[in-house]
């Protein structure tokens, strides 16, 4: 996910800044009249499906005095209300200079005048180097940092590789962006945007949000037992229905988020369908902290939690109404400081769309079956697919795409037996694309076994050389010498992450190689999904392996891939959270045949970039194994 941040109006150039897909932008709160985001522009960014996100800022460094906090915070304050920015959503303030240390008290001294002006109203966030950063999240006083962009002042350089920003300035600033001058930024979860509404939209929104008839369910059902780890009641296993965890197998797993989709669900509302909590933090639509809203929290362990807002009891203080709260569905009272994301249900549609069928699934031992992806290397000459494609005039995704279904037999491919995840993976979207081309070409899996023989270093004399091999190598000696006569066109990059762009690619091209970083929780699931206590302990990123698939389909529920010789459905959620590389494969000979390819693709420029990559292959007999 990317933001840009400009100190100018953007409106004339949101056509430019959406067919990049960035996904907010950020704006200015100043004396200066020039900088100042207008209630006008704050609309039409919001009606363009972006976030906002502002910082005050007179000067690179403000006297560090609280009386100058208070000053400009009182006129943050008033420009907030004037351009209607939602409560409970984030105001930074800006030191755009080197401090240090010794300059901690002033600053110390200059948000406590802003604190005592603001209050519970905003969020603060503080907008600096890495020594004022990490000193005003240790201190409680901003729950959000923004890392400014030079590396070389204090601290920065480490802080950038801690993750502890919510926004981090790419060094290259002031870029020439189609006649403004910006600066890009790197987003590492929630941030404290929000969304501008008309007052239509709001008077609307206010109508809506007094009928909350999950809240109902919710009361109904208080005091039902869901002790994590016992036996799972009736009760429990109805909850779980409302999602693709899976059986429960005896055990009653954590289940706040299998809690609220039961009761939007059963309320006629729409759920992510999820029992993990942090998949609410991007669900529905932003709002303020009311009663009613969905309230997604995060502990200082890296635990989620999710529950329904039932009170806001004070500034500091909120009743949360939720599942597995003192093992029960009840009332309990949380710190606000801990909420990271605060989201309005959506209506279900009167006809939504059923999931795609899938086939039965083989009972399979995953904890047995071999892995082998090799960290990913990101080769810095394979190009962005976003740079060959008219990003203006393309259409939407369609909504469910299905590149698997005439493929009866996908094969194992030796990967029950070996790490050889990498080439099957290459071995199956040959066989998907001359499928659907009407030529289907099955490798045999001496074949299969041959590619990794070359592109891993594996000897099937010595099984200790089964190592796995990494995902560029394995293209780029596709893509220079062939795979059984089979010459790999061209590949590109997505941005890991951009729901978007995975789907228009399997849309376009068939497939998608991807990376997984696999957590150990994946080995008990049927749908791979972030497990209900986040991504940490079984569900930590790469705790069982490294692992390469193909993603051939998708649909409003998640992505479909193949692995062990079968479709596997993952969510959109656990792709976020465990894929570390991906790349739009392209043959010509199914883009012909697939028709579904739009006009104005630059495929010369595409195949020119790709001479980048001839010859770029170093021979895998060259691997040193450890």
């Amino acid at each position: 996910m990317k933001a840009l941040d400009c100190n100018r109006d953007v409106t004339k150039s949101l056509k430019f800044i959406v067919a990049d897909q960035y996904s907010a932008v950020g704006r200015y709160y100043s004396s200066n009249s020039k900088k100042v985001l207008s209630k006008a522009e704050a609309l039409a960014v919001s009606a363009s499906g972006l976030q906002l996100f502002v910082v005050f800022e007179d000067a690179a460094q403000p006297a560090l005095t609280r009386a100058a906090g208070v000053r400009d915070a009182k006129i943050a304050l008033q420009q907030a209300q004037n351009v209607q920015q939602p409560k409970g959503s984030a105001i930074y303030f800006g030191l755009d200079s080197e401090l240090d240390e010794s300059d901690l008290p002033g600053v110390r001294n200059y948000f406590a005048g802003i604190s005592s002006i603001i209050g519970s109203a905003y969020d603060l966030g503080g907008y600096g180097d890495g020594v004022v950063c990490e000193a005003l999240l240790n201190d409680g006083v901003c729950r959000y940092a923004w890392l400014s962009a030079s590396r070389g002042f204090p601290g920065s350089r480490q802080y950038y590789k801690s993750k502890k920003w919510a926004l981090a300035q790419d060094p290259n600033i002031d870029q020439d962006y189609h006649g403004l001058s910006i600066d890009v930024n790197d987003v590492n979860g929630d941030f404290g945007g929000f969304v501008v509404q008309p007052m239509s939209a709001r008077l609307a929104g206010a109508v809506d949000s007094a009928a909350t008839p999950w809240m109902d369910w919710m009361r109904e059902h208080r005091g039902e037992v869901q002790q994590t780890g016992a036996t799972p009641t009736a009760f429990t296993e109805e909850i779980f229905s409302h999602t693709n965890f899976g059986p429960l197998h005896g055990s009653t797993p954590e289940s706040c988020a299998a809690t609220v989709c039961a009761a939007l669900e059963e309320s006629g509302y729409r759920s992510t369908r999820s029992a993990a909590a942090m998949s609410y933090r991007s669900y529905g639509t932003p709002c303020e902290l009311k009663p009613g809203c969905i309230v997604v929290y995060q502990w200082p362990s890296g635990g989620h939690h999710v529950d329904f807002c039932d009170a806001i009891l004070d500034s500091d203080t909120v009743r949360g109404l939720g599942g597995n709260q003192g093992h029960s569905l009840q009332d309990s009272n949380f710190l606000r400081k801990f909420i990271v994301a605060t989201r309005w249900p959506v209506k279900a549609g009167a006809s939504p769309n059923q999931p795609v069928a899938l086939p039965k699934l083989t009972a399979v031992d995953y904890s047995k079956m071999p892995l082998g992806k090799r960290h990913a290397r990101h080769d810095p000459r394979v190009p962005m697919l976003s740079r060959y494609l008219p990003m203006v005039s393309l259409p939407a995704p369609p909504d469910r795409v299905d590149w698997y279904s005439q493929v009866g037999d996908w094969g194992v491919m030796q990967n029950d037996m070996i790490g050889d995840c990498t080439c099957a993976a290459v071995a199956h979207a040959i066989l998907q694309w001359t499928t659907y081309a009407s030529t289907p070409n099955r490798l045999d899996d001496d074949e299969v076994v041959k590619l990794y023989e070359v592109v891993g270093g594996y000897n099937p004399a010595d099984p200790s050389t089964d190592q796995g091999a990494v995902e560029v190598d394995v293209l780029n000696y596709w893509l220079n010498s062939g795979v059984d006569g089979d010459n790999l066109t061209a590949y590109a990059s997505l941005e890991v992450g951009n729901t978007i762009a995975i789907k228009d690619a399997i849309n376009w091209f068939g497939n998608v190689y991807v990376g997984l970083a696999l957590p150990l929780s994946a080995q008990t699931q049927e749908v791979w999904s972030v497990p209900p206590g986040g991504a940490v302990g079984l569900g930590a990123p790469g705790s069982w392996g490294g692992h390469a698939v193909p993603v051939v389909g998708y649909d409003e529920r998640g992505l479909l891939c193949v692995t062990w010789g079968q479709i596997k459905r993952m969510t959109y959620e656990f792709w976020s959270a465990y894929c570390d590389e991906a790349y739009a494969l392209m043959s010509k000979d199914f883009v012909r045949a697939a028709g579904t390819t739009p006009d104005g693709i630059s495929w010369q420029q595409l195949q020119t970039d790709m001479q980048a990559l001839k010859g770029g292959y170093a021979s895998a007999n060259l691997i040193r194994h450890i």
